[in-house]
C-alpha cells in the first residue's frame, strides 16, 4: 500500500505514538486522548497544558519519557500530534535527494512517517490513517522507516507528483514534502469540494520504536 495520503471520517486510534521524537518544535502536541482529554503544547520551549489551567509545565525529557512509556505500554490514549507548517515550509528547502544526503547529518536514523488527514486537519501516523481501511493491514505498517526508506518515498513524490516542495528543519529534525494532487471527487470537484488537494507527508527523526 502507498504511503500517499487518504482522507477518512476520524482517525482509529488502535496504536501507541509509533515512536519518541528525538527533538521537538514549539506547536507539537502531546497529548492524552482518553479518559481526560488533557493536552499539553510546546510552546518558548515549554510545554504547557491546552488551555494552561496554572498547573506547570512539563520539559522535552519528561515528555519523550512519557512517549516511550506509552509504547513500552502500548496505550493508544498517549499521542504525539507535530505543528503543522505554514504556507513556507520550516527549515531549508531540498531541491532533491542528493541535497537532502548532504544536509541530513544523522547516521543511520529512524524516522517516524506523518501524513496530513484531510478531516481532521492534523498530522497523523501512516498506520493510524491506514487502520481507518484496513485495521489488519494497519498492523503490516512499521511504526519508523530507515533513511533509505524515507528516501524512497521522497524519490517517488519527486518523480510521480507535479512541482512538489521539500524542506529540511535541522533544530526540529524533520523532513517535510508537500504537493498538491486531483481531488479524489473529480477534476472539478462535487458538491462544494476542491478540485485538488494538498498532501503533507512530514518524517519526524525519532528512537527506534520499541513496538512493532
Amino acid at each position: 500500500m502507498s504511503l500517499a495520503v487518504l482522507s477518512v471520517p476520524f482517525v482509529r486510534h488502535l496504536f501507541p505514538p509509533p515512536s519518541a521524537p528525538l527533538r521537538f518544535a514549539d506547536g507539537d502536541r502531546y497529548e492524552w486522548r482518553w479518559p481526560s482529554g488533557d493536552a499539553w503544547k510546546r510552546a518558548e520551549g515549554h510545554w504547557r497544558p491546552d488551555p494552561d489551567d496554572g498547573w506547570g509545565w512539563l520539559n522535552d525529557a519528561e515528555v519523550q519519557e512519557a512517549l516511550k512509556g506509552a509504547i513500552r505500554k502500548w496505550r493508544p490514549a498517549y499521542s504525539f500530534v507535530p505543528r503543522l507548517p505554514g504556507a513556507r515550509l520550516p527549515g531549508r528547502p531540498v531541491d532533491g535527494i542528493e541535497d537532502l544526503d548532504r544536509m541530513w547529518g544523522y547516521p543511520s536514523p529512524s524516522v517516524a512517517p506523518y501524513v496530513l488527514d484531510h478531516q481532521s486537519g492534523r498530522l497523523v501516523p501512516v498506520r493510524d490513517l491506514v487502520a481507518q481501511h484496513d485495521p489488519d493491514a494497519a498492523y503490516d505498517f512499521a511504526p519508523t522507516i530507515t533513511r533509505a526508506e524515507m528516501l524512497d518515498v521522497m524519490g517517488s513524490i519527486q518523480k510521480d507528483q507535479e512541482r512538489p516542495e521539500f524542506s529540511y528543519d535541522e533544530s526540529a529534525g524533520r523532513l517535510y514534502a508537500r504537493y498538491r494532487r486531483p481531488s479524489d471527487f473529480g477534476v472539478r470537484g462535487s458538491a462544494g469540494f476542491p478540485s485538488t488537494v494538498t498532501c503533507l507527508h512530514v518524517f519526524v527523526l525519532s528512537a527506534p520504536s520499541e513496538v512493532r
